[in-house]
């Protein structure tokens, strides 16, 4: 199944569908009377696109969907729902480092980064 879930990585829709036919029944455990359930696979967990795709079926439907459709990536849908901040990578020189800054955040922003830096 790792297998599998790492080739369809790029296809949201097929982790999806993996994910919907490998989880466990909502109220069913291993110690359910009658149901022989043996994980072979644990539920995906972390920043993975199946994570992100079980949390939004669950939690935020709407843009479960626009993921599904093409329309958004599994990650810009969890940013989008405040389930994972929005990050940035910066460079480790000064001048790229500020050229990168200027260029994501607000004058404001800036200004109360530049107020915490001062703290220190």
């Amino acid at each position: 199944m790792g297998l599998l879930r790492k080739v369809c990585a790029g296809e949201p829709s097929v982790l999806d569908a993996l994910d919907r036919v490998t989880a466990r029944p909502n109220g069913t455990n291993q110690h359910t009377e009658g149901l022989y359930n043996v994980q072979t696979l644990a539920p995906p967990t972390g920043n993975t696109a199946s994570a992100a795709l079980r949390r939004l079926r669950k939690d935020r439907p709407d843009l479960h969907a626009l993921v599904l459709a093409g329309d958004k990536t599994p990650h810009g849908a969890m940013i989008e729902a405040g389930f994972r901040p929005k990050t940035i990578t910066v460079p480790v020189d000064v001048p790229k480092l500020a050229r990168v800054l200027r260029e994501r955040f607000t004058p404001d922003e800036l200004r109360e980064l530049i107020t915490l830096l001062s703290e220190g």
